[in-house]
């Protein structure tokens, strides 16, 4: 049958009862026929064509998202030691990005899906910008502070905003999305080590060159995205079933989850989150309590203190974009494994503080980009893994992965208490003394 064309040739061959005659039969359809045949071939290759296109822009949009939700929290990180006026151990920055954040994630799952998306979208941008502009502009620390805290809330929404949205769509949205925050740790953590190490201008400046950035969520939200409510339902095929739910029954029945029940849903998680905050508690000790305490005088390294923190910052931020960029090729399953690594590595690097047995400042950076791989590693895998799980009802997923993240910025927060005991008390026993960091290195009478 060849209806390419616009007709049918059907090729019979008959034989009478004896074999002697055989006939060969044309049969042409119709014209509308025809015409219908090929107007379904072409209404598919259409539908084929835009749900691609839909398909490529929604990723695209959630690279964006997971970029800019990221943006201001891997800024403040990187600029700890310049809104505290190098005066304050930099974890406490790192509490203040983090435990409103927290705070957020832990009661927001249980009533801001009452929010539309378009709503939380506008929320989570303009504090955003906010923290940006608070913190460049006013002098005192407690204020700047209080900017820190606006970009905590902002990412701590977008997170389970972006994560529960993405149930509606293909699951590699959480890829990209979790591609997307690493390149942010890239894009923040180099910006602003460009802007004040190498082109030389103000912490203050860099920030205003900041600020606007995160109006790409808005752009990527409306204009980028496909709009999920067009969806008079969504295939669950695109988290691994045949399932259609329709989008109203879905939002009922994550609203009408009792208290109950959502504290039931965080058992089946445990598999996932507790290599989760592991992992976040080591490397975010290592991050603002540790690696500070590492410290090498400016004639070894011909840097100063403030520049290597920042060189800490962006290498690590590296490892973390290559690892959250790898599910899709090297997706890893055991993740209790990298827990215990995590772990590992906190312990040496904490004695190489204190003892300063590695004097060279290459095999430190080498240490800190392995420490991101394992985090970036564990934060996708994690997602990735709740996403496909079956064992967990697909019904509840959305508010599963809207909430697993509470766990990891549990163990970011507790890392930043312990660094307000921490880091002094290490800095003030390492080898090179470099607490407070204004002070200039110089080398303890304890003997090695």
């Amino acid at each position: 049958i060849n209806a390419e064309y616009g007709g049918l040739l059907v090729a019979m061959t008959t034989s009478n009862s004896k074999g002697e005659n055989s006939q060969l039969v044309d049969l042409e359809t119709t014209d509308s026929e025809a015409n219908r045949i090929l107007k379904e071939t072409e209404e598919d290759r259409k539908r084929k064509c835009c749900d691609f296109q839909e398909k490529a822009r929604n990723l695209i949009a959630y690279f964006i998202l997971g970029l800019m939700n990221n943006f201001a929290y891997v800024v403040f990180l990187s600029a700890a030691l310049d809104i505290l006026d190098n005066k304050l151990p930099p974890a406490l920055v790192l509490l203040a990005d983090i435990f409103p954040g927290l705070a957020v994630q832990a009661v927001a799952p249980f009533f801001f899906e009452k929010i539309p998306y378009a709503i939380r979208v506008w929320i989570i941008t303009l504090l955003a910008v906010g923290s940006f502009v608070i913190v460049g502009a006013f002098n005192p620390v407690w204020v700047r502070i209080l900017g820190v805290v606006l970009a905590s809330i902002s990412s701590g929404l977008g997170e389970i905003t972006y994560m529960a949205l993405s149930s509606y769509y293909h699951k590699n949205t959480i890829s990209f999305y979790s591609s997307g925050t690493g390149a942010a740790g890239i894009l923040g953590s180099l910006m602003y080590l460009a802007l004040t190490t190498w082109a030389k201008l103000s912490d203050r400046i860099t920030l205003y060159i900041c600020a606007p950035l995160p109006l790409a969520m808005v752009l990527s939200y409306f204009v980028l995205m496909e709009n999920y409510k067009k969806k008079s339902s969504y295939n669950i095929d695109t988290i691994n079933s045949d399932l259609k739910i329709n989008d109203t029954d879905q939002k009922t029945l994550v609203n009408s989850l009792p208290l109950k029940k959502r504290i039931q849903l965080q058992w089946p998680l445990i598999p996932y989150t507790a290599p989760l905050f592991l992992v976040y508690f080591a490397e975010y000790t290592i991050n603002q309590s540790i690696v500070p305490a590492i410290v090498f005088p400016k004639s070894k390294i011909g840097w100063p203190q403030e520049d290597v923190y920042r060189y800490y910052q962006f290498i690590y931020q590296i490892g973390v974009f290559i690892s959250r960029s790898s599910v899709n090729i090297f997706p890893i399953k055991r993740l209790w494994t990298l827990g215990f690594w995590q772990l590992a590595n906190m312990i040496f690097l904490g004695t190489v503080a204190y003892y300063y047995y590695i004097p060279n400042v290459w095999i430190i950076f080498v240490i800190i980009l392995y420490e991101g791989l394992l985090g970036g590693a564990v934060y996708v895998n994690a997602f990735y893994l709740v996403s496909g799980a079956t064992h967990i009802e697909k019904r509840y997923k959305e508010f599963c992965l809207s909430s697993i993240s509470f766990w990891y910025a549990y163990g970011i927060l507790l890392s930043s208490i312990a660094g307000l005991f921490l880091a002094p008390w290490l800095s003030s026993h390492a080898y090179y003394n470099y607490w407070p960091p204004t002070a200039p290195p110089t080398v303890p009478t304890r003997k090695h």
